[in-house]
């Protein structure tokens, strides 16, 4: 299979809003048969087909260069669930994003928002993941401006 891709990321740096790398990442899941994630204010994670999204965390985020933590627990949840890859991925960036709000809460600046979400995530349970747990799943995205409508429904509906 000769399938060319073309994407350009930078992490932390990056410029682009994780949106901007959804087609990219469908295309990369579909050729390679794996879960693709892509992190930033909206998280993306997608098989190909399906896409799902979480809005959890907050934008110093961005500045504390945690990528290769949440990579560590999106690694950890998918070996514990092998078969369900997509929503595995999907839970470990919420379950990141939620202990980054509230670590926020107490922080004072990048330097204890990173000790204040490690904190976080260990004293993380049920209840208050599922209180702060913010996604949307949808077949097709139109336009990267129909998403906060989209994040709107699903914070206001608390059925989901």
């Amino acid at each position: 299979m000769d399938t060319k891709i073309n994407f350009e990321g930078k992490g932390a740096d990056s410029l682009h809003e994780s949106v901007d790398a959804l087609e990219a990442a469908k295309s990369l899941a579909q050729a390679s048969g794996a879960v693709v994630a892509v992190s930033g204010a909206m998280d993306i994670v997608t098989d190909g087909n399906q896409v799902i999204g979480a809005h959890n965390g907050v934008p110093m985020m961005q500045k504390i260069t945690s990528g290769c933590s949440v990579t560590a627990l999106i690694a950890a949840f998918v070996a514990v669930e092998p078969t369900h890859a997509l929503e595995a991925a999907v839970s470990a960036l919420s379950i990141f994003g939620v202990a980054g709000e509230l670590g926020m809460e107490s922080a004072k600046g990048p330097a204890s928002l990173r000790v204040n979400l490690i904190d976080s995530l260990c004293g993380l349970d049920e209840g208050t993941v599922l209180k702060f747990f913010h996604y949307f799943e949808a077949e097709e995205f139109y336009s990267r401006d129909s998403l906060p409508s989209l994040v709107s429904e699903v914070d206001n509906n608390p059925e989901q």
